[in-house]
């Protein structure tokens, strides 16, 4: 069977599976897969998840751990291994919504001002990448945002 994603999306699925699924769940046969067993994994990656013992895997990460599982059990359901995905029962974790800032006219100003003392630098980081965006937005004259 062969999944239409890009090479890099291959291997990050490739990763997730190897490092972390095959080792909390290979040694299971597939029906004795259970929901609980999957709940119980995504909790304790969320605690101590990482490969390196530094803490535990983004709400974000282990959502990715459920889409490669839910979709791996899909095609097992598909061709008859398993009666049913057990992923479904499964609540993954929300990742946090960190939302938006909100800037002002006279915020994209300021920022503008900066913007001109400094007109050869480069967007090389995330702070002045929301520097050239709100400079180049000026000409707007309202409001915009930017990403937290």
């Amino acid at each position: 069977m062969v999944i239409a994603v890009t090479p890099k999306t291959r291997d990050r699925y490739a990763g997730i599976i190897r490092a972390h699924l095959i080792p909390a769940f290979g040694m299971l046969e597939l029906t004795a897969l259970q929901p609980q067993r999957i709940q119980s994994y995504y909790s304790q990656a969320l605690k101590s998840g990482r490969k390196d013992g530094k803490g535990g895997l983004s709400a974000r990460t282990v959502r990715y751990h459920h889409m490669v599982l839910y979709e791996a059990l899909k095609h097992a359901v598909k061709y008859g291994l398993l009666i049913r995905n057990v992923a479904e029962a499964v609540d993954p974790p929300i990742p946090e919504y960190k939302g938006i800032t909100i800037i002002d006219s006279d915020e994209v100003r300021e920022l503008f001002r900066r913007q001109k003392k400094r007109p050869t630098m480069l967007a090389s980081s995330r702070q002045s990448i929301r520097d050239c965006v709100a400079a180049s937005y000026l000409a707007c004259g309202g409001a915009m945002w930017i990403w937290n």
